[in-house]
């Protein structure tokens, strides 16, 4: 924050501010107030700063940000799996008639190294969204240490949908399972 023509503040403060102005003053204190709630590590309290004191030009800057005051509530969809054999998890939600909104980059988000110990695991891997897809598809790849796709399954994608039951997969399946359960 600027104030009185220098720095004030070591920047290990972050104050939210109120648009209200803070009214009445103590003792011989004047000017115009603003309500704040400063957070400095983990404590929080109330307080209120002065911003212009009367027959006083105190110069007063500090970076402001707008708090979104939404009166949706916002939901985030999870979709969530465990993956065996396959090193990354490519996304895309499948509109029809050839149309595809890709969710990550190809080959997808990395989940292991490709070792045979790391690829003998189940690992997790969470997609969120506030945006809910009702066809996201689910394609898994094995990439060398070099970068290479060597190993792409299934080639039309696997439906993944939000919150379902069944959540592994493992190479050499042809869906989900709700266990994990080596074949």
């Amino acid at each position: 924050m600027w104030y009185g023509g220098s720095a004030a503040g070591s920047g290990s403060t972050g104050y939210y501010w109120t648009q209200t102005e803070a009214l009445g003053a103590s003792g011989n204190e004047q000017g115009y107030w603003l309500q704040n709630m400063q957070l400095a590590g983990s404590n929080a309290s109330g307080s209120r700063y002065r911003i212009y004191a009367d027959g006083q030009n105190y110069p007063t800057g500090m970076s402001v940000r707008c708090v979104y005051n939404s009166r949706v509530v916002e939901t985030l969809h999870k979709y969530e799996c465990y993956v065996k054999g396959y090193t990354h998890v490519f996304l895309y939600n499948d509109e029809g008639n050839g149309n595809r909104t890709y969710l990550n980059a190809w080959p997808g988000d990395m989940i292991c190294i490709n070792d045979p110990n790391a690829l003998n695991m189940y690992h997790t891997f969470t997609f969120s969204s506030m945006v809910r897809y009702d066809n996201l598809k689910v394609v898994f790849n094995v990439v060398d240490n070099k970068g290479k796709v060597i190993e792409t399954y299934p080639a039309g994608g696997l439906a993944l949908k939000e919150g379902q039951p069944a959540k592994f997969f493992h190479k050499g399946g042809t869906g989900w399972t709700d266990t994990a359960t080596d074949y």
